[in-house]
């Protein structure tokens, strides 16, 4: 049985967008299943979304120092949200062979951080630019 869901085909690269069937990371169930992206039916990335506002961000560093080791690069970065704040966001890395997962404190806003991983070896060739004129 597949761990995936809802495969569509994205007719621009070929790649296959899916979403995990179960949401759970490190023991949280955030509501939001984990994103992949799958070319030649090889895992390239994978996108998870938690709650920025509890303690998500502890709860999955520590799980992935548990099941990875220490990260080859923890930095705190500076994060400006649309109203123009200013926070620290706190990014801690993990470098594999292929690839390296990356967990960031705030993601697109304050409602969220994430967890994305990123196979360098598993991705499409780069897109040509679109030229429209």
């Amino acid at each position: 049985m597949s761990l995936l869901t809802d495969c569509k085909v994205d007719s621009d690269d070929g790649d296959t967008h899916c979403y995990y069937k179960d949401g759970t990371v490190a023991g949280l169930n955030e509501g939001l299943a984990p994103a992949v992206v799958l070319h030649d039916n090889k895992l390239h990335m994978m996108l998870f979304l938690f709650d920025a506002k509890g303690t998500s961000f502890l709860t999955i560093r520590a799980a992935l120092q548990a099941k990875y080791g220490a990260p080859c690069k923890s930095e705190t970065q500076p994060w400006q949200s649309r109203a123009g704040a200013h926070y620290d966001n706190l990014v801690v890395t993990w470098c594999f062979k292929t690839g390296h997962l990356v967990l960031d404190q705030l993601s697109t806003n304050l409602d969220y951080g994430d967890l994305i991983y990123t196979d360098e070896v598993n991705r499409g060739p780069a897109k040509a630019p679109k030229v429209d004129f």
